[in-house]
């Protein structure tokens, strides 16, 4: 009898290379972050519910697109369907199989992974309150380090 081995999926954290995601947009285009990003933007990649802060960090995270351009970022965001993106590029994630493959569940959102233009994870952020330090305003800050220190 051959034994069946089970993998979870473990969250990504700094220095490893954040998994690709590839899904639909809001739009029913087809996006895929290694394909769109990969060597030419620094991401903040933000994996929200469909809730009030879910919401609230879509926003706040669209309030700081430009700030990201500026540092040759972008903000992308990973939300259930039917979610308001405020104008973020974002996959939609209809049956939280992209969370899954960052090994986040429903209790770990919001939650945002800062990679370089390689998809390498600077820094991660899951739950509100598990680590302030990280939030949507944040993310500009973290591209500048990244642009200035991988340039």
């Amino acid at each position: 009898m051959l034994k069946q081995e089970t993998t979870a999926t473990i969250t990504p954290t700094r220095g490893q290379t954040a998994p690709d995601l590839v899904g639909a947009t809001p739009d029913g285009e087809r996006l895929s972050l290694r394909r769109a990003f990969y060597m030419r933007r620094n991401l903040g990649i933000l994996f929200v519910a469909d809730d009030a802060t879910g919401q609230r960090w879509l926003r706040d995270a669209a309030a700081e697109r430009e700030a990201a351009h500026a540092e040759a970022g972008e903000i992308v965001a990973i939300v259930p369907p039917g979610m308001d993106t405020h104008g973020l590029p974002a996959i939609v994630d209809p049956d939280g199989a992209l969370r899954a493959r960052y090994g986040l569940t429903e209790s770990d959102l919001p939650a945002v992974f800062v990679t370089d233009r390689y998809l390498t994870i600077f820094s991660t952020n899951t739950g509100e309150t598990a680590t302030p330090y990280l939030m949507p305003d944040d993310i500009p800050g973290w591209l500048e380090f990244i642009a200035a220190r991988c340039s």
